[in-house]
């Protein structure tokens, strides 16, 4: 027995069809119901994505900020940012001019394009990207400004995607913890007189701009000693092949294959009537699905006290 449940993008369509009583009893959906079944489903995929707030799609991103630079681009071919971060060691201490470290191959090793950090022996935080690997010698693009001592943490990750949304700041600063920053609405930002002022990070706000979603900072950082974690929302994936399966929990699935089927319902030759009804159906499992897909959260009552 299994828990897993999952349909493919053929799979998908053929159900929304037959919901529209096409295809059935064994019928061969044609090439062109096919295509148009494809379309409209990556385009309700992509519609669901501007509702928002989608558990499973939440991740972590690690921001690496310039001294005085106040905006970043975020995604393939932006700045240095990275995702699903892994933690390894320096096995052998590496110093200043050399492009590799040694890690520790018994732990989880980086692969090449990943993006990496390391805490340099002058407490700032050294980025590169991996250019190959050779058993546990790890070859970067840039050489290392400073020594790097035996059991220095490294951290690597894939490079981070154009977040859909991002929904919380927090600045970390080397050797300390993690502190919440401060979302600024993009007019308040905007209205700051000296965005590239040096000093702690406190501020953000983020845009997602066509191409590569725009983040702001402020402060900018007047040491090359932060690293800005944040929770974003990545966009969904569309589905290309017919194997492929679509970017969904398990739970959507019903509600995404009912909202096809309404889509397609007058290509199908439904009636006015009969479309109402499967409008309504699809509203219904969507809410449903969207009821389960909340974040469960407290809250806590203290008595008021005088005197």
């Amino acid at each position: 027995m299994t828990t897993e449940f999952e349909l493919n993008r053929n799979e998908i369509i053929r159900g929304a069809y037959e919901t529209c009583r096409v295809g059935i009893d064994g019928e061969e959906l044609t090439a062109e119901q096919m295509q148009k079944g494809a379309r409209m489903l990556n385009t309700v995929i992509k519609y669901w994505q501007a509702q928002g707030y989608h558990l499973w799609k939440l991740g972590e991103g690690w921001l690496f900020p310039k001294i005085g630079q106040a905006v970043y681009k975020l995604g393939n071919g932006g700045d240095m940012a990275m995702t699903n971060a892994n933690q390894n060691v320096v096995m052998f201490p590496a110093y200043a001019g050399y492009n590799s470290l040694v890690l520790d191959n018994n732990r989880i090793m980086p692969e090449v394009g990943d993006i990496i950090t390391v805490n340099t022996g002058s407490n700032t935080v050294f980025v590169s990207t991996v250019t190959a690997i050779n058993d546990n010698a790890v070859t970067l693009v840039d050489i290392l400004p400073h020594c790097v001592f035996c059991n220095t943490k490294v951290y690597f990750g894939k490079a981070l995607n154009r977040p859909s949304k991002i929904l919380q700041a927090r600045r970390y600063i080397v050797g300390g913890s993690e502190i919440e920053m401060v979302y600024l609405e993009n007019a308040k930002y905007f209205k700051l007189p000296q965005k590239e002022q040096q000093g702690t990070p406190t501020s953000w706000t983020y845009v997602p701009t066509l191409g590569l979603g725009t983040f702001y900072l402020w402060n900018t950082p007047a040491l090359n000693n932060i690293i800005v974690k944040f929770t974003f929302e990545q966009a969904f994936d569309i589905t290309e092949n017919s194997s492929d399966i679509p970017d969904i929990a398990p739970e959507w699935i019903l509600p995404l294959q009912l909202e096809l089927a309404y889509q397609l319902s007058d290509y199908c030759g439904l009636d006015l009537n009969e479309r109402g009804w499967l409008k309504s159906k699809a509203q219904d499992a969507l809410n449903e699905a969207r009821s389960f897909d909340q974040e469960i959260g407290s809250f806590q009552i203290t008595p008021a006290y005088r005197g």
